[in-house]
């Protein structure tokens, strides 16, 4: 949570949205290229939806520390969703689970459908009007018949099943939307200055965090490819020592690793 900036997410006309959680009416499909954080994103939606009960229902357990600690999943969820907006149950999936699981079900695919009382507690969000599903990684899911067996089945239990449900989708830019359902469209900005100059002094020590900055400044190329909060993160990583062609083989060799523990 110390190291993690709210991104800029844009609507369909590039205007930023103060609350793009908020604001839709069942289904949100988010797009941003590889290595903006989309996983990030749901991740962190998922945690301040968890946490805020612990901040609210809290009758003196919870340390003082800890509670300022969590208040910033708050902070996140106001910014995503809006104040006003209920607190979700989340059901996280990653998409790629359903190229090697066999399911028929949404939950089947869920992370944490082992836990004790998992479907009563899906049920009861579902009769509240708080389910949320957040369906990460879209464009993991093997393409073909798998593919268009998991949108199809997606999109019918979705409408059948939990009827009173919201979800939201994450994908890399595939060239066309594959949703067929009435759906809000968004996407991920590259990160603005201001964001990288709060990442890397959350992250460097104050002795390399000049540095780095006005390395940055100074090299149109590199702050063109440390907006990309992977980039980013990759760089941060040399402490200052930022050639240009060692970074790139950094990343390029950091994307290479990534994607492989993906398959």
């Amino acid at each position: 949570i110390d190291f993690f900036v709210l991104p800029d997410i844009l609507a369909e006309d590039g205007h930023r949205l103060e609350m793009p959680m908020f604001d839709f009416d069942r289904y949100l499909y988010i797009t941003a290229g590889s290595g903006f954080g989309k996983t990030t994103l749901l991740q962190m939606s998922l945690l301040a939806n968890v946490i805020e009960p612990l901040i609210s229902g809290n009758s003196g357990v919870i340390s003082s520390n800890s509670l300022s600690k969590l208040s910033k999943y708050r902070d996140i969820r106001f910014s995503l969703f809006g104040e006003t907006s209920p607190v979700y149950f989340p059901v996280f999936i990653h998409a790629k689970s359903s190229n090697d699981l066999k399911w028929n079900s949404i939950l089947d695919i869920a992370e944490g459908n082992q836990v004790e009382g998992f479907l009563t507690l899906v049920d009861e969000a579902h009769n509240a009007g708080t389910l949320l599903f957040l369906i990460d990684s879209m464009d993991e899911v093997e393409r073909g018949e798998k593919s268009q067996y998991f949108l199809n089945t997606i999109q019918t239990q979705l409408q059948t099943d939990y009827p009173n449900a919201k979800a939201i989708f994450t994908s890399r830019f595939l060239g066309k939307d594959p949703l067929s359902v009435d759906h809000d469209s968004v996407h991920v900005a590259e990160l603005s200055n201001e964001a990288i100059k709060v990442i890397t002094e959350s992250i460097l020590s104050p002795q390399y965090t000049q540095k780095v900055l006005e390395q940055f400044e100074e090299n149109a190329h590199l702050v063109a490819l440390v907006r990309n909060p992977f980039a980013l993160l990759i760089s941060l990583n040399t402490k200052g020592t930022l050639d240009l062609h060692r970074l790139l083989e950094s990343i390029v060799t950091a994307i290479i690793e990534r994607r492989w523990d993906k398959t």
